[in-house]
């Protein structure tokens, strides 16, 4: 594909600012940290969020403590 000096510049100019900030944040444990904060009595222990009450439930947000005990995100509940 060809382009042209000034269609580079103008894609350089609108696609990388300076001014931007990058930030990767682990939203694995989002979850389980939210429940270990809003009950206090979780604190510390293996939390794991789970997709739903059923035979196919599976853990979508494993807590640190939970992952430390080798919990994984879709680690099946059986």
């Amino acid at each position: 594909m060809y382009l042209s000096a000034d269609m580079k510049n103008k894609w350089h100019q609108t696609t990388i600012k300076s001014d931007s900030i990058v930030m990767y944040i682990d939203m694995n444990s989002f979850f389980a940290g939210c429940e270990q904060q809003r009950y206090r009595e979780l604190r510390g222990k293996p939390v794991g969020v789970v997709t739903y009450d059923s035979p196919y439930a599976a853990v979508i947000a494993p807590s640190i403590e939970a992952k430390k005990n080798g919990c994984k995100n879709r680690y099946a509940i059986k």
